[in-house]
């Protein structure tokens, strides 16, 4: 029996497009989009995020199942998100009768924008059971004045 890893079925009707053989040619439409493939910038894997906003706040949770604390970064700059980190393989014993290993492993980076400006010193963020909450309050806009025209 033989290993082969699993990938997350394609959804995205467009790339299946990009992918198709031409009927002339024998070739792809677009022989560049395979270099662009998830399986070759890295192993593909990012945390999926919920991203939410009320008046005051922008909230952001990331899920991060088996990242440790000291393993993720975070920094915001000119109203973008960056959630930096790594999930590291976990050391297999060579007893077990291994049937599929789907988890993917690696570094991973997430920006995200946020679409407002937001007071970057007062955040909060707290780690609980793999779940990463992100609450970023939004800046306090100086109140609109009018402007004499002469």
């Amino acid at each position: 029996m033989s290993l082969v890893k699993w990938r997350k079925r394609n959804t995205d009707p467009f790339r299946e497009l990009f992918e198709m053989d031409h009927p002339f040619w024998g070739m792809s439409l677009f022989p560049l989009s395979e270099m662009a493939s998830s399986s070759q910038l890295g192993n593909g894997w990012c945390p999926a995020m919920d991203i939410s906003a009320d008046e005051n706040n922008v909230y952001v949770k990331a899920d991060l199942p088996g990242v440790k604390k000291e393993d993720i970064s975070l920094a915001v700059e000119n109203g973008v998100l960056t959630i930096r980190g790594e999930r590291k393989a976990r050391e297999e014993t060579n007893d077990k009768n291994i049937r599929r290993i789907e988890c993917s492993y690696g570094s991973f980076e997430r920006r995200v924008d946020l679409g407002t400006d937001v007071d970057e010193s007062k955040a909060k963020a707290s780690y609980t059971d793999g779940v990463l909450e992100v609450v970023l309050p939004k800046a306090q806009s100086a109140p609109a004045r009018s402007i004499e025209i002469k």
